[in-house]
């Protein structure tokens, strides 16, 4: 089968959780016999948007379509672009794929699922987060709140000004948001608040509730044209089918990674001396993700019994960049060691080199790669019980659940690490079997034929 595989970013230029996922589904299909072609998008400032650029990576056929938003006019061109989807249907008919596996669209535009439809096309599409539903993508509003999604109470305090500003008005917002990142931080934010001062001023009265409806109203309608869903968590598939999706097309399927790089990384039990317990993070440094939560809760642990290790790059979130600097003491303790972002290949060093996987997320996390990434290196997770994290750790027995966004619970789990005797052990001979990328693809495939 030809397959082409749609996703909002590729390695190396993107190696976030989904994306890594997408490389690890292409290269999957094609060692499983298909002629694999990825359609991802890429943000080059110096090139023009909706330039289109060819490449090949490790010998994989990626095509890659520039979007830097500077084209965009209106609200609805965020998500529904149709100078992009006019190009992307050229390369659609180009590669006329057998069948279309849609990872993420953010960045891209819901008319390719219009075209992939239009043409007879199969489309999967794999839930990575809440997207469809919420234009933020982790149902996490502006104030850090968990959203209950569309029909809760309105998104129109996420979309802002722009959501209900015409098109002279979300053109004027764009300048403004180029100045704003050139500008320090506090500047910046006095820069943004008169702008959306300015812009709801000039919104026209109801409209930022028309485009909210109009999204969400789009959305639905973009589901019914998909083939089929897969969810990884039972959580976001009752959520989509709460959405309006068919349960009848959507399946409950675990994503598959590759276990070989982790193969020689097991973590080896300490001897000799009692060391300090180590706890470990990996993934962008931003505030959904929380890694604030862990530092908080090691500093309440006695001094010299626990050492932190941070693996990633510190991130804004949707544009905030306030949380770094809160970030910034934190980071200055003595059991805590910054290491910055590494290559997806050291994961299995790193997580080798610790005792525990904190996973601190704020946001109703679905399946956290990292997450199935520490099993197979036989590191036990201590996690929120948010989303879907607790279908993937079991509270006593891989790992340990604590309150989202309770630093002093999180410091509770922590503690037990540390006097509970053989809870460590007990842990790590609890780890489930994590699924593999190949059984993962061989599910796909049935679906495509």
């Amino acid at each position: 089968m030809r397959i082409l595989e749609i996703v909002h970013g590729f390695p190396p230029a993107a190696t976030g959780g989904t994306e890594l996922y997408a490389r690890a589904h292409a290269f999957a299909l094609g060692e499983a016999g298909d002629e694999v072609v990825v359609l991802a998008r890429e943000a080059d400032d110096t090139r023009d948007d909706c330039q289109v650029r060819p490449e090949t990576v490790d010998g994989l056929r990626v095509v890659r379509i520039n979007n830097t938003f500077r084209g965009v006019r209106s609200f609805e061109d965020t998500y529904r672009n149709h100078a992009l989807g006019a190009v992307a249907a050229q390369v659609i008919d180009e590669i006329a794929p057998d069948a279309a596996h849609i990872h993420h669209l953010t960045g891209l535009s819901t008319t390719i699922i219009e075209s992939l439809a239009e043409r007879g096309i199969p489309c999967v599409v794999t839930l990575h987060d809440y997207w469809l539903m919420c234009h933020r993508g982790q149902l996490l509003d502006t104030n850090y709140q968990i959203c209950d999604g569309p029909g809760a109470g309105g998104c129109h305090a996420c979309l802002g000004s722009a959501g209900g500003a015409g098109a002279v008005s979300f053109a004027g917002a764009a300048v403004v948001r180029g100045l704003e990142r050139r500008l320090p931080a506090a500047p910046g934010r006095q820069l943004r608040r008169v702008a959306e001062l300015g812009a709801a001023l000039m919104s026209h009265a109801g409209e930022g509730e028309s485009q909210e409806r109009r999204r969400i109203d789009h959305m639905r309608q973009i589901c019914g044209r998909v083939t089929h869903f897969l969810a990884p968590s039972r959580y976001i598939r009752d959520r989509f089918v709460e959405f309006g999706v068919d349960p009848a097309r959507l399946s409950v399927s675990p994503n598959g990674v590759d276990h070989t790089p982790f193969v020689s990384h097991r973590p080896q039990a300490a001897g000799g001396a009692p060391r300090s317990l180590r706890l470990g993070f990996l993934g962008s440094l931003m505030i959904s993700k929380a890694p604030h939560l862990l530092l908080e809760a090691a500093a309440l642990l006695p001094a010299g019994s626990v050492t932190v290790d941070l693996f990633g790059a510190q991130s804004s979130y949707h544009g905030d960049r306030g949380y770094q600097q809160r970030l910034e003491p934190l980071l200055r303790r003595d059991h805590v060691r910054v290491h910055g972002l590494i290559p997806h290949a050291q994961v299995p060093a790193a997580l080798a080199a610790i005792d525990v996987l904190v996973v601190p997320s704020i946001w109703p996390e679905n399946a956290p790669l990292v997450i199935q990434e520490a099993f197979i290196a036989g590191t036990p997770v201590v996690a929120s019980r948010i989303g879907g994290i607790p279908e993937m750790v079991a509270d006593g027995v891989s790992g340990l659940l604590f309150c989202p966004g309770d630093a002093v619970d999180l410091s509770r789990s922590l503690d037990r690490l540390l006097n509970e005797p053989n809870l460590l052990e007990r842990l790590r001979a609890g780890l489930p079997t994590v699924r593999r990328i190949d059984e993962d693809v061989r599910f796909a495939r049935s679906l495509y034929r």
